[in-house]
């Protein structure tokens, strides 16, 4: 998801919405994936937004914190779907967790570890 240019800077590659699901739709282990396990506050080692997961009553819900050239948050929430996608302002991303519970992933946006 990152490209190293020559002068050795990590850059965002950014995806089209179609190649964000045609990814995501390679994976269909979300009926493993326990909601409770994840929910708290995802740090990613990237520029990407810092990820908070709650549940709101009876749904699980995602914010997405960016900060503005303020250094204000402006959270963008979204609802978590049954199968495992996310609605963005930018489409829907697949949520992926690695198999020890350390890496959560969101297609096309980042890599996140939960503190």
């Amino acid at each position: 998801m990152t490209r190293i240019k020559n002068n050795g800077q990590v850059n965002r590659q950014r995806f089209s919405i179609a190649e964000m699901e045609d990814f995501g739709d390679q994976f269909n282990d979300y009926q493993n994936l326990n909601l409770e396990d994840i929910c708290g506050c995802w740090h990613s080692q990237e520029l990407c937004p810092t990820l908070l997961v709650y549940k709101d009553h009876t749904v699980y819900k995602v914010a997405l914190l960016h900060v503005d050239e303020l250094g204000q948050v402006q959270p963008e929430i979204c609802t978590l779907q049954d199968n495992g996608m996310i609605r963005t302002k930018e489409g829907n991303v697949k949520l992926l967790l690695d198999e020890n519970s350390y890496l959560l992933t969101l297609v096309g946006v980042g890599e996140y570890y939960k503190n």
